[in-house]
């Protein structure tokens, strides 16, 4: 008997005086299973058949245990188990868009399954973006590398600190863009004069209630017919703050090559919850109200914004 759901075949190879009838059962792949049952004149085929499906699963766990391993399963396909399985590598995707959905390809001698990118609906892609976040400090530092970090604070109306240095000895072609040395919330430094410049804040401030400390030189002026340099505030707005180097002795506006300014706002009335979270939040999930926030100013779609997360 061959039966495709169990893959077996059996024969009655002897009966003994006694009237037992030895039954071997023969897998697909060899294994032998032997039982045994009484029989009489009465006995017939299907009395046979009756009984040797009753042993059937018993069959199949002792050849599942002498198989390394196990290469059947009940209600498998016989003509596909000596197919050769081919699997083909899977595309490059973006997880946050698309899954892979596989399909098999079946003939007579293979089955090969590719893999194809497919657009995941919104609930999926809410299900994967769910898990996605990023660590404060890799959040912030992103930001920072990407030059967005002064405009996210702004736009979280968190109040924050300025600072500047520039090499001035440049004098009248002076460019921030490329002789800034340093700077924070700094959107521009302009030359107004010799000696005179307007630190533009990327963030206005609240009001001018702000302190606002200058240095000017990184060398020594303690020599003959030279004297010490002084940055001083000349002006202060929302906006920016202007400031005017000149020489101690004698009143003369300069530019001199290393110019810093630090502007420091402490007024905690302006230090609302985002900056809390900002600055305490050890993690920023996709979809937290911050996160959106922060999305919102980027101008990232949901997909973009998972990616940098």
């Amino acid at each position: 008997m061959t039966d495709s759901a169990q893959n077996y075949s059996y024969e009655v190879t002897s009966i003994d005086s006694s009237g037992l009838a030895t039954i071997t059962m023969t897998s697909f792949d060899s294994l032998q299973y032997f039982t045994g049952m009484r029989v009489d004149a009465s006995t017939t085929d299907s009395d046979v058949t009756a009984f040797v499906e009753t042993r059937v699963q018993d069959a199949l766990d002792k050849w599942s245990d002498q198989r390394a391993t196990p290469s059947i399963t009940v209600g498998s396909e016989t003509s596909l188990r000596y197919r050769i399985r081919i699997e083909n590598e899977a595309p490059d995707y973006n997880y946050l868009t698309h899954k892979l959905v596989s399909s098999e390809t079946i003939d007579s001698d293979t089955i090969t399954v590719n893999y194809t990118p497919t657009a995941m609906s919104d609930s999926e892609k809410a299900e994967v973006y769910s898990g996605v976040y990023a660590t404060r400090a890799s959040l912030w530092n992103r930001l920072q590398a990407d030059s967005r970090l002064d405009s996210v604070l702004g736009g979280l109306n968190i109040a924050i600190g300025s600072h500047a240095t520039w090499d001035a000895s440049a004098g009248g072609s002076f460019d921030w863009s490329t002789d800034q040395i340093a700077g924070r919330n700094v959107s521009n430094v302009e030359r107004v004069s010799t000696g005179r410049y307007k630190v533009h804040f990327r963030n206005p401030f609240p009001d001018t209630q702000y302190a606002t400390v200058c240095t000017a030189g990184s060398t020594d002026y303690s020599g003959t017919g030279s004297s010490p340099r002084n940055l001083s505030v000349m002006n202060r707005t929302t906006d920016y703050v202007e400031v005017l180097c000149e020489r101690s002795d004698d009143a003369v506006n300069e530019d001199n090559f290393y110019n810093s300014v630090v502007v420091v706002n402490a007024d905690d009335g302006h230090y609302d919850s985002f900056g809390i979270d900002l600055q305490h939040r050890e993690r920023f999930y996709f979809g937290d109200t911050i996160t959106q926030r922060i999305q919102t100013i980027l101008g990232k779609n949901d997909s973009d914004m998972a990616h940098y997360l």
